[in-house]
């Protein structure tokens, strides 16, 4: 593993442009992945934060000549 490493460091410093947009593009998607679960998890899978959430109520009064 110690030789894959050290090739790895080589090709790397043969190509920074390449690598550096390699490393960009994990990281934009490592950071997408884990915004959206973030999301997700506090919107759909966590419960309200209040006492007995399933009998919370939605109450829209219209305006207008409705």
């Amino acid at each position: 593993m110690l030789q894959d490493i050290r090739l790895a460091l080589r090709r790397m410093t043969r190509r920074p442009l390449f690598a550096l947009s390699a490393i960009g593009t994990l990281a934009l998607g490592i950071a997408a992945t884990t915004s959206i679960y973030s999301v997700i998890d506090g919107v759909l899978l966590k419960p309200l934060p209040f006492p007995d959430s399933r009998a919370l109520v939605r109450v829209n009064a219209l305006k207008g000549n409705h």
